[in-house]
């Protein structure tokens, strides 16, 4: 089977500041600040430039980067973190294609993914190009904003949300360094009927380890690579509690699991995943031919992929 290929990887946060910003004197209905530090988190970044803005750039930066033309996108598929996103959001990203020159191209909305988004939408795009009989490259855009008025410090899922853009461009050419090998993802419907009727969260946690472990396996199999072969984990960066479940439910050593980026911009929705990529090669390094795993999870979505870099030029 052919293979895909992720370049153009390019990501925008709102102004860096730290959580302590979070916690003044009218913060009545978070806990205290140490909370949130003990689980490693430190900043958070709140938009100030429009969305639209802020999409125009990744949009420009990951078609140059992959040395494309607006023309020759054949799809865009959009994870928006609908939860988090008004009706102006909507119009002002659907608004940045149109000025980066992406005029009549398919553009493919996906819901219901919460933050592990960024993984269904590269799994969609993966699909999209083997089956274009063009062999068009997908842009992948997304974008995550906490929704005016809500707090960013979360304390049901124990982090501090943040606000971001991202994408990534998907083709059969070798456009990027990385070769993606597998991807998948699924909804576990019964954790979504457990979480309505106030499952214990102990049984969640098992629920989840085992959907986590199970994506994992998969990527491991169609890869053809162990847990011991993989460089590093690169996941949801929602505190380092999530990064260790993370660890310990794909058999990756907490020694190979990318966190610094836990402290550095707190939790970029469904961005995650592609910051990560984004930032990790300047912090440690690609390996030639290393193979990287992205594991996306939250309530009830799980996602994947293990990706194999080729090095600058694909």
């Amino acid at each position: 089977m052919a293979r895909t290929y992720i370049g153009g990887v390019s990501f925008r946060v709102g102004r860096t500041a730290s959580i302590e910003e979070l916690f003044t004197a009218s913060s009545t209905s978070v806990p205290d600040i140490e909370f949130f530090r003990a689980r490693g988190l430190r900043h958070y970044c709140a938009q100030v430039k429009s969305l639209g803005s802020m999409c125009s750039a990744v949009i420009r930066e990951s078609l140059r980067l992959c040395s494309l033309e607006p023309h020759q996108v054949g799809a865009v598929v959009i994870d928006s973190e609908q939860w988090h996103c008004v009706t102006e959001d909507r119009v002002q990203l659907l608004e940045s294609l149109h000025a980066c020159g992406l005029v009549q191209v398919a553009v493919i909305g996906i819901e219901l993914q919460t933050c592990s988004g960024c993984l269904t939408a590269l799994n969609v795009a993966d699909r999209l190009v083997r089956t274009d009989c063009e062999r068009r490259p997908v842009l992948v855009l997304v974008c995550g904003r906490v929704a005016p008025g809500s707090s960013r410090a979360d304390l049901r899922r124990a982090t501090v949300l943040s606000d971001g853009v991202a994408s990534c461009v998907v083709s059969t050419a070798p456009l990027g360094p990385f070769a993606l090998l597998a991807s998948t993802n699924h909804t576990n419907l019964q954790m979504v009927r457990g979480g309505v009727a106030g499952e214990k969260a102990a049984i969640s946690l098992v629920r989840s380890h085992a959907d986590i472990s199970s994506i994992a396996s998969r990527l491991y199999r169609i890869g053809e690579v162990i847990a011991q072969e993989v460089q590093a984990l690169l996941c949801t960066n929602g505190n380092l509690m999530y990064t260790t479940f993370a660890g310990r439910a794909t058999g990756i050593p907490e020694e190979r699991i990318y966190t610094e980026n836990v402290a550095a911009y707190g939790h970029v929705f469904s961005c995650d995943h592609l910051i990560n990529l984004a930032t990790y090669g300047a912090s440690k390094g690609f390996v030639e031919g290393g193979k990287y795993l992205l594991i996306g999870w939250s309530p009830y979505v799980f996602g994947g992929a293990l990706v194999s870099y080729e090095g600058a030029h694909g």
